[in-house]
């Protein structure tokens, strides 16, 4: 994988928005790009992932882009595409943005299947920073204290560890499809931990306009993905 830039601001703080479950990183960084003034600044290429793009609004969205918002120095990392199997390469992507811009620190987003009957988001977060556990306390969020922790989440922090300072926020939610509640819930979260004065409630009220969007984007892609196995297996069949 190989990070390009177009500009380098630097002491920023990265928000990465990738698809886990309940898609909610995704619906958080859509949000965010919306109502926060942005900037594409860059992108993450890679070979290892299908050749595809997705068109959204008439304009071309590329598998891992990267935007700044030059008021609260925030640069969001913005993905819709699957990235199973490229976890590792991506955590060692971002380390290097995150060097590259003397980052001052990198926040992942990370969905979580709640067991319980509760149906009232639950929001956790951990670091690998003894500060940031201190700010999330100060923020009223939880810390996860057990656990099991998979996918690109846990490459960063295997990775990333005492090298960039690192901090996840969990979301619970009941359902792999988008869930744009517990996107709000982390929107609330981010505003009181980054001072952003971003307003969740609109999220809420455009909830289903978003899950419907993202629901759409994500079947057209696993179609898409499907249609090019078929094709490879043809080829070799």
């Amino acid at each position: 994988m190989k990070v390009i830039l177009s500009k380098k601001p630097k002491e920023v703080n990265i928000l990465a928005g990738f698809p886990t479950f309940g898609v909610i990183g995704p619906i958080v960084s859509e949000y965010l790009l919306e109502n926060l003034t942005c900037e594409k600044i860059g992108e993450i290429e890679t070979s290892n992932l299908q050749p595809m793009v997705a068109i959204h609004k008439g304009v071309i969205v590329k598998p891992i882009e990267i935007y700044y918002n030059k008021r609260f120095n925030l640069v969001i990392v913005r993905s819709v595409s699957k990235l199973e199997g490229v976890e590792w390469e991506l955590a060692e992507a971002l380390k290097d943005l995150a060097t590259q811009l003397s980052a001052w620190e990198l926040l992942s987003i990370e969905g979580i299947a709640d067991q319980t009957q509760q149906t009232q988001t639950r929001i956790f977060g951990f670091s690998n920073d003894n500060k940031s556990k201190k700010k999330l306390n100060q923020s009223n969020i939880d810390i996860l204290t057990e656990g099991i922790i998979l996918g690109l989440t846990a490459a960063l922090f295997a990775i990333e560890a005492d090298i960039v300072r690192h901090t996840t926020f969990f979301a619970t939610t009941h359902s792999q499809l988008p869930d744009s509640h517990a996107a709000a819930e982390i929107i609330k979260v981010l505003d009181i931990y980054l001072g952003l004065d971003i307003d969740p409630e609109p999220l809420l009220e455009q909830a289903q306009g978003f899950e419907s969007e993202l629901s759409q984007l994500h079947e057209t892609t696993r179609q898409t993905e499907k249609e090019l196995k078929l094709k490879k297996m043809s080829y070799v069949g």
